[in-house]
This record gives structure tokens, sequence and C-alpha cells, in this order.
């Protein structure tokens, strides 16, 4: 009774819950990128597909269809889960309907009546193989714990979602999720073949690798792949899809080619350098505030040599809700602070490694006003943390301090958070009471 009341626009999106394995801790993240390349998604009044996911699936877990399995750091939904019950009602009415095919059970019609494909963990290797070669016209195929074979060319292909996939043909192609890939075909590295893509998910490939300019291909939603990216040639498109950016190394656009990104909300960026490295050699990362729409960056210089002081030249985005900077231990943070705190919409904030030379961190009145969360992890030379005013962090729900040895003391009242400070091994955490 629960499905049958569903509105149309559920049905499918609750069907799909049946393609993961039984207790699988799914993240949201991955499941609205998969909804929207399976065109379950479709925009309403200006909205991005992300938000109408969100909205989807907020409304499933208000008809107890979908379990709420972990919270963010900020309160929001990061995973969630089917009961065992309703999973198998899930699995029985999507095979019913002719939903999708699970790879060695019966199913309606037939092998060959079926465009999604859905393979178990425990499927055997043999019965893939054999069931793949009747598969040629499949659209999707959700491996999300093995290889797929190289048995065939899936032609009409339009979502992927496995540990390692070698295929060939991708022209119709919209999903690209793979854990690990070794090599793909010389044709892959024509941006011809990959026009219609629109989520591109490689976090393990190999820098050798030639990948097609992604700038090419202007439907792209979601890139998370490790790779350095070259500038963008003058008469590149603009690319108002892309949303997440994940995975650049040694990122440097001037700000021309930044602008070509107008409506990226999420980047991922790693600084990797040397001992010996010249100055010129460093890269400088004062474009990103020209990402006028971000709201979350990640950037870690965790692999700079610990010698060298990163030059970090910087304004941050007025409109950023989530900030982690992972650095190596030369870096001060004593200039940056007062930058942060500024930040008008930040609620997230992690700060990682690094060094304080003058021991002493003061909180100003009216600094960061919306943070939610602050961690901060291994800060050298930190001593003192105070506050010149009676009450900070106005909004904050929660704290975490690791690795902290040297701080002595923390301001006496740090929004309306009771905490209790304990020291076990050298440590210092602060934990809600």
């Amino acid at each position: 009774m629960s499905y049958d009341h569903l509105p149309v626009y559920l049905k499918p999106c609750f069907l799909y819950m049946g393609v993961f394995e039984e207790d699988e801790e799914i993240g949201i993240s991955k499941l609205i990128k998969l909804w929207a390349d399976e065109v379950f998604l479709k925009p309403i009044d200006g909205k991005s597909l992300r938000t109408i996911g969100k909205e989807y699936l907020k409304e499933l877990v208000d008809r107890n269809l979908i379990l709420v399995h972990m919270l963010g750091s900020t309160g929001n939904i990061k995973q969630v889960k089917a009961h065992d019950l309703v999973r198998d009602l899930s699995v029985n009415q999507g095979k019913k309907e002719g939903f999708y095919h699970i790879v060695g059970e019966s199913s309606a019609g037939g092998i060959k009546s079926h465009r999604r494909i859905v393979i178990r963990r425990k499927t055997s290797k043999e019965k893939v193989t054999d069931d793949l070669k009747s598969m040629s016209h499949a659209r999707s195929i959700i491996y999300m714990h093995g290889i797929v074979p190289r048995c065939l060319d899936f032609g009409l292909l339009r979502t992927m979602q496995a540990y390692a996939y070698f295929g060939f043909q991708h022209v119709n192609l919209r999903h690209l999720a793979d854990s690990y890939v070794e090599h793909y075909p010389s044709s892959f590295s024509s941006a011809n073949d990959l026009w219609n893509l629109q989520t591109l998910i490689i976090p393990h490939i190999p820098l050798s690798i030639e990948f097609p300019k992604f700038w090419e291909m202007p439907q792209l939603r979601h890139i998370d792949m490790a790779f350095v990216p070259p500038d963008p040639s003058s008469d590149a498109v603009v690319m108002e899809n892309l949303l997440v950016l994940k995975g650049p190394l040694n990122f440097k656009w001037d700000e021309e080619a930044v602008k070509r990104f107008p409506n990226i909300k999420k980047l991922k960026l790693h600084y990797k350098g040397s001992k010996g490295m010249g100055c010129d050699d460093y890269y400088y990362l004062s474009n990103i505030e020209c990402f006028c729409k971000l709201e979350s960056l990640y950037i870690s210089c965790w692999y700079y040599h610990a010698g060298k002081v990163f030059p970090f030249q910087i304004s941050f985005p007025q409109t950023l809700k989530s900030l982690t900077l992972l650095m190596n231990s030369s870096f001060g943070w004593g200039t940056m602070l007062e930058t942060l705190g500024s930040l008008p919409h930040l609620e997230k904030l992690k700060l990682l490694h690094g060094c304080f030379g003058t021991g002493k961190w003061e909180i100003c009145e009216g600094q960061f006003p919306c943070l939610k969360y602050l961690e901060l992890c291994k800060w050298d030379g930190l001593k003192n943390w105070t506050a010149e005013a009676s009450t900070i962090f106005p909004c904050l729900e929660k704290l975490h301090l690791t690795r902290m040895e040297e701080l002595e003391n923390i301001p006496s009242k740090i929004g309306d958070i009771p905490y209790r400070l304990s020291k076990i091994y050298g440590y210092i955490i602060v934990v809600n009471q």
C-alpha cells in the first residue's frame, strides 16, 4: 500500500533502492547522482537536480521507506539504508514491473527484455560473463563490488557503476563510476566518445593515462578524478552544468579560465611539491574567489616538503559554507584566521596541521557568525586561545580538537556548548556533554 500510494515521480527512486546490497550504507551523494543520470530527476522551477534529489529523498524518509543512517557534522543527511522488509518490497516490485534484471535470477520476460542490469556481490564471474553476452542492449549496469568483464561492447550503455570496467564504445554513456582503472583504450582519449557524459568518478587513475579535455564535454555535472588540469584554451566552452570538481592536482588557472566554470559549488584540490622546488614552481590560489557560487572547498597541501612554506595567496568566495584546509607543518595560520572569521555563511571549518608562531589566538567579536562545526588538528605552537567577547561562535554545535599538545587554555564559553576537556595520550579532545 505504501508503494501504491507513492507519487509517480517517487516510484522509480524507491525501486532503485533494490539495486543495493542488503544492509548497505548508501551515500546520498552517490544515490542522487545515479537518480539524476537515470533521468528520474527533472528540473523544476529552476532548482538543481541535486536539490530536487534531496527533496525526493526527504519525502521517502518522511514516509519511512528509507532510514537515515548517518548525519554529517552540520546535521545534513550523509548516508541512508533500507529496512530489510522495505528493501524486499523494492526488489520484488522491481522484478514485477521489469524495472531491472538481477544477474543469476529469473525475471519476467527474460534477460533480453531488460535494459537495467544489477549484479550482486556474490555472483560468480562465470555467470556475469555468460549473462552479459546476451545484454549488448543494456542501458545501465550496476555492479558496486566487482569488475565488469571485457566480454562485449555496450554501445547503448548510459550508466556504469562498477569497481572496474573495460568498455570501448561510450557515445551514450552518462554515468561512469569506477573505483580503479589501470588503462583505457586509445579511443577513450577523444571527447567525441564521451559527449553525453554527466558524471565521471575515477578516484584512482594513473596520471600517465591520457584523458579527454573535460571542458569539451559540456554535459558534465560531476568530476572526481586525480589529474593535472591544463589551462582551458581560449576557445573552450563555458561549462554551465559542472557543479562538482574533485581531484585536480596543482591547480593553476587564470581568472578567465575559472570564469568558464561559473556554477561550481564543490571544489577539492590537491597540491604536491618536492624538496628543491623554486618559488616560481609553486601554484597560487588567488583565483579561487572567482568561483562565485562555491559552497564547499577542500584544499590539501599535505605532500609539500616540510621545509617549504606554502605561499598561500587566496581570497575565499563569500558564498563558502564548508572549508577544509590540510596543510604541512610549516604553514602558519596566524594571518589567515581573520580572513576566515569574516566569511558570512561559513558553517563547517576544518583546519588540519600547521603552526602558530605567536602562540596566541584571540577571537574577535563578530567573527564566525554562522559556524556550526569546528575541527582543529595538530597546530604546533598554539598555547593560548582567548576571546575578547563574552560569547564567541554563537551558532557552534560541535567542537573537535585533536593533537593540540601545547594548548593550555581555551575560551571559557564557546557558543552555548557545555564541554569537558581531557588529555589522553597527548591528545586534547573536546566533546559535547
